[in-house]
């Protein structure tokens, strides 16, 4: 593991939210996303999904011990 970095034929892959599937090439051709409104005018290439929306976790409630100070 120390030489990993010395993998000569290993391919890298970048998975976000521009390119979900971590195709070569594929980033930065979103035309759709939580960025389009401010990248409107920018064209492919441009971040325009730089992010995704996730559902809200709901609130759990943590227990407590008292009196064992």
């Amino acid at each position: 593991m120390s030489e990993l970095w010395r993998l000569d034929r290993a391919r890298t892959r970048s998975i976000s939210p521009e390119n979900p599937t971590g195709a070569p090439g594929a980033g930065g051709r979103a035309e759709t996303g939580t960025g389009a409104g401010a990248a409107r005018d920018l064209g492919v290439g441009w971040k325009v999904s730089p992010s995704i929306d996730l559902a809200p976790v709901p609130p759990r409630r943590w227990p407590t011990c008292r009196g064992l100070a």
